[in-house]
């Protein structure tokens, strides 16, 4: 590859790599190494560690027959056998509740979850002695749930007459819910939730 900075060219692979052979901006680290991912295994592969003149480092992979499979580097992975738009929004795996994620399919497993919440915050509300509002309404919540699973903040985004008491019980509820699997990306690593909760209140 031509060094754009160095004005020269510099090497990627040499001709006949052999285990801890190093050169300028280069290393074979393995030459039985393996990479894989939620769509692709390979095996037998040679593994180079790069160093630019920049500072940046790369892993790049080689497989005989296939050349360049993969490279990977802080700013994640690159390679032949990562998954387009489609392939990526399919492999995702929503938040869900306990039990919920055996449902069929997403929208399944967002539904259950979406009602067990629901249901856990209306019959903790049902234990606690606190002043019923003036009127009936609906009280709104943003709900964050963090990477590890657990609720780690929640913002009222609405109140209504006389049910300041109720609001904040509410949010206490919320913050107390127990832990649930979090969504994991096509990569299967797991990433926190944004989500939005509705919870009808009546004076009685």
């Amino acid at each position: 590859m031509y060094n754009e900075v160095k004005k020269k060219d510099q090497i990627l692979l040499i001709a006949k790599p052999q285990k801890g052979i190093k050169w300028e901006t280069g290393k074979i680290a393995e030459i039985d190494g393996s990479f894989e991912t939620p769509y692709c295994n390979y095996e037998n592969l040679i593994v180079v560690e790069n160093k630019y003149s920049n500072g940046t480092k790369e892993k790049r992979y080689y497989k005989k027959g296939l050349g360049l499979v993969a490279i990977t580097s802080k700013k994640g992975i690159k390679g032949i056998c990562l998954p387009n738009k489609e392939e990526t929004e399919a492999l995702f795996v929503p938040m869900s509740y306990v039990r919920c994620e055996n449902e069929a399919d997403k929208e399944k497993i967002t539904e259950c979850t979406m009602k067990a919440i629901h249901s856990y915050v209306i019959e903790k509300l049902k234990t606690e002695k606190i002043k019923p509002p003036k009127e009936d309404g609906t009280l709104k919540y943003k709900v964050k749930i963090a990477k590890t699973g657990y609720v780690s903040d929640v913002e009222t985004l609405n109140s209504i007459p006389g049910g300041n008491q109720t609001r904040k019980t509410i949010k206490k509820i919320i913050e107390s819910l127990p832990k649930f699997n979090p969504a994991k990306t096509a990569d299967k690593k797991a990433v926190g939730t944004n989500i939005e909760l509705s919870i009808p209140i009546k004076t009685k």
